[in-house]
């Protein structure tokens, strides 16, 4: 019996099991790794070549704004076309991309400029990348199973960061950055074997929406129309904004802070991994209908840890800020992502992540030019210190929305998806 057709008991909801799932979280788990191989060695790189926290933003900046000014845009394509066969083809691009940047470093012919360009032309290919891959995940599993799919998710991707970094900075150590470059543009090509071999046959089917000019319009009007959606999806643009910009600031702290390199920037990244891993597999088991209540609390201990970090006076005491920071923060993306997965009709699916990335990544363009100025200016404890402030004013959002709220009802799954 197929996962598709099993009744609502047979298997734990936070379990997916699906043939094409696990084929997708093999693909995704190698995939991440080979991407924090290339963070460390490109943020240090820059570091290297440039001595400054603004050259490190420029970097983040040009990866990150073709999600702001296409993300958009992109959400209406995921809308009508066939994800898998999507994701094949971003992720071949982004693997040249990394074997490009790989050979330039590794003929000694690697500039500010060069590490710029191909930070852009990898950008160009997010907006599509990061949301389809949130939105296949009602391709592959149905609605009921959506929460669990998405924690599995998550803990995959903090995965990455669990061996990702430790083992980047050792190659870093050992063999140079552009060891680092070619290691993730294999792992691009384990994401198209592991895609080539799902079976169609088992994909959930979806409906999509049809072409038309006011696509960007109707579904910016649906999400409008949806107050808890919208309420996500622009505080998630505000936190975007100010929180998530690691890839700056941590690296920052490592450097002027703590004047340490690659391997302590690992281990840090790593340390925190472990306990979004372990957050992870924990919502996938238990997490069922988050509400505004829920991503209150959660953004509230973020701005609590976050304050940590930035204060803390030792390497040891910022390894130890880690632990809950990896937790929260996994926490935090896996109840946004299954809220708007649990509350968007299919055929608006597409747009509504898009959106929601757009907040996450594509805010990042302007969030690592202020990180990175804020850096040089004051402190790397300052950047930290602005997320922490960011996070917090976002949790009290959300707890004064959420006063006398009940928990909306989710999407009804659809004919398919009943079997």
């Amino acid at each position: 019996m197929s996962l598709r057709n099993a009744p609502h008991g047979e298997r734990p909801l936070g379990s997916p099991g699906s043939y094409n799932f696990r084929l997708f979280v093999v693909g995704q788990s190698l995939s991440n790794i080979g991407t924090f191989f290339q963070i460390i060695a490109q943020s240090l790189l820059v570091l290297k070549l440039t001595g400054r926290a603004s050259s490190l933003g420029q970097s983040v900046a040009l990866q990150t704004l073709p999600m702001l000014l296409l993300g958009p845009w992109a959400g209406t394509v995921l809308d009508r076309i066939d994800l898998r066969r999507l994701l094949v083809v971003v992720s071949l691009l982004a693997g040249v991309e990394a074997a490009a940047l790989g050979a330039l470093t590794e003929a000694h012919m690697v500039t500010l400029r060069w590490v710029l360009l191909l930070s852009f032309l990898l950008g160009l290919i997010q907006p599509f990348n990061r949301p389809a891959s949130q939105a296949i995940l009602s391709d592959l599993v149905t609605r009921d199973r959506i929460a669990g799919a998405v924690g599995v998710a998550n803990a995959v991707q903090a995965s990455g960061r669990l061996g990702g970094p430790a083992l980047g900075a050792l190659v870093y150590s050992w063999r140079g950055p552009a060891a680092c470059f070619f290691c993730n543009a294999v792992s691009y090509l384990v994401v198209v074997l592991a895609l080539a071999m799902m079976r169609r046959s088992e994909m959930v089917p979806r409906a999509r929406s049809t072409r038309g000019r006011a696509q960007l319009r109707d579904g910016l009007r649906y999400i409008r129309g949806q107050r808890l959606l919208a309420d996500v999806v622009v505080v998630n643009v505000f936190v975007g904004l100010t929180v998530f910009n690691f890839q700056t600031v941590f690296p920052a702290m490592t450097r002027f802070v703590f004047h340490s390199g690659a391997i302590v920037l690992g281990l840090a990244e790593s340390i925190n991994a472990v306990a979004a891993v372990v957050g992870g597999i924990l919502l996938a088991r238990h997490l069922r209908r988050p509400t505004r209540r829920t991503l209150g609390i959660v953004c509230t201990l973020l701005g609590l840890v976050l304050a940590w970090s930035a204060l803390a006076p030792s390497v040891g005491s910022f390894y130890a800020s880690m632990v809950p920071f990896g937790f929260v923060i996994v926490t935090y993306s896996s109840i946004a992502q299954t809220i708007v997965q649990q509350h968007t009709l299919p055929e608006y699916l597409g747009r509504t992540m898009s959106l929601l990335t757009l907040g996450q990544m594509g805010t990042t363009a302007v969030g690592a030019i202020l990180t990175g100025w804020l850096t040089d200016a004051v402190s790397a404890r300052a950047s930290l210190g602005l997320g922490a402030v960011g996070a917090a004013l976002s949790g009290l959002f959300f707890l004064v929305r959420s006063h006398g709220e009940a928990a909306a009802p989710a999407i009804a799954p659809t004919l398919a998806e009943r079997g």
